[in-house]
């Protein structure tokens, strides 16, 4: 990509991890993701105006991203969950 250090690549690609709209990205969106976000009216991303989701924030708290042997444990159980209470309506 033009225009884009490696370290904003690496910084574009970390973000997919906790990306929960369109997927995958188009280009444009990829690239805004590489960018650094400006958050403060003056352009310089001082303390003040950090976003939550920077990690220089002092309450940035990383995305977890779920293991998904425990999610489809726990799509198994609701779906039995749901079988059963249908039987008892049956």
């Amino acid at each position: 990509m033009t225009g884009i250090s490696p370290d904003q690549l690496k910084h574009g690609l970390d973000s997919l991890a906790g990306r929960s709209e369109t997927w995958p990205p188009n280009a444009v969106e990829f690239r805004s993701l590489c960018l650094p976000q400006t958050v403060s009216p003056d352009g310089k991303n001082s303390k003040a105006y950090l976003s939550f989701s920077d990690p220089a924030h002092p309450d940035y708290e990383p995305v977890k991203i779920e293991n998904l042997t425990q999610k489809q444990k726990r799509v198994e159980k609701a779906r039995s969950e749901l079988s059963n209470l249908k039987e008892l309506f049956a």
